[in-house]
């Protein structure tokens, strides 16, 4: 599985540096396009659903479609990885609060939904 970091809202200037940062660790960075903004983030960093027929996962749909921020999701990065990949960002001056990880269970939310659930979440935890 090939390393990749799905990019929302993010500057070109940024996510330039971005790019450069990480291309030492052989992580992608793809920049999702505002009409994407609505795909299920598995299909963006996996493709089609890989277990279709074995398992199926229901669209979380985004109430309204709010204003979506800067967030980074992960996908195929170790702990290991994810690791040196943080520490790349911070170290480069690239801290992005809102990141996730590609899970089967959020493989079906679009990027609304996961931006509503991370932003409910760093809320809670920034008090």
């Amino acid at each position: 599985m090939s390393k990749k970091i799905l990019v929302y809202e993010m500057s070109d200037t940024r996510f330039e540096a971005l790019k450069k940062t990480l291309r030492p660790l052989g992580v992608s960075v793809y920049k999702v396009a505002k009409s994407q903004y609505g795909d299920p983030i598995g299909e963006l960093a996996l493709g089609k659903n890989p277990l279709i027929g074995f398992m199926t996962w229901a669209p979380i749909p985004a109430v309204g479609m709010p204003c979506i921020g800067e967030m980074l999701i992960f996908s195929g990065i170790s702990g290991q990885e994810m690791d040196a990949v943080l520490a790349a960002l911070r170290q480069a001056d690239l801290v992005v609060p809102l990141k996730a990880t590609v899970t089967m269970y959020n493989y079906s939310w679009n990027g609304y939904a996961i931006y509503q659930e991370l932003s409910k979440e760093h809320r809670k935890f920034t008090k």
